[in-house]
């Protein structure tokens, strides 16, 4: 299936470079309008990774972080209604929490297309520490 998509790109590509120098005037203006539409699809691209590159410096995460530490505070304040286990996996999401903020910190500092797949990653890992987090509240 890859293979067929790159040999249907490769094919589209050469047909649009082929009528753009050796077209029909009428080929030639699809082919620039062609050209014109992707390029302005990919300044379209970079300018929405830019503006999540910003949205994340300007502490995209810290309300969700915010709201962990909180749950994590509320929880070890209730220290003494809570297992051994509940307490380890308190301690636990305390480390993961941390992890993570030192991995944002990490991500703030990429470049541009780094930082948009590693945020990525980094709301699949905060989502989850959310869960985890609800999973003990819930359990008190």
């Amino acid at each position: 299936m890859k293979f067929l998509i790159k040999v249907a790109l490769i094919l589209i590509v050469g047909i649009l470079v082929y009528n753009y120098f050796w077209g029909t005037p009428e080929e030639k203006a699809t082919s620039t309008q062609v050209y014109t539409k992707v390029k302005d699809l990919t300044v379209s691209v970079v300018d929405v990774l830019k503006q999540e590159k910003d949205k994340f410096n300007k502490g995209k995460y810290d309300t969700a972080i915010d709201k962990v530490e909180n749950v994590i505070s509320t929880l070890r304040s209730n220290k003494k209604e809570l297992s051994s286990s509940e307490q380890n996996q308190v301690e636990q999401l305390n480390l993961e929490k941390d992890q993570l903020k030192t991995d944002i910190e990490r991500t703030n500092k990429l470049p541009e297309k780094e930082a948009d797949e590693a945020s990525k990653k980094l709301d699949d890992r905060l989502m989850n520490l959310l869960h985890k987090a609800e999973e003990i509240v819930r359990k008190k």
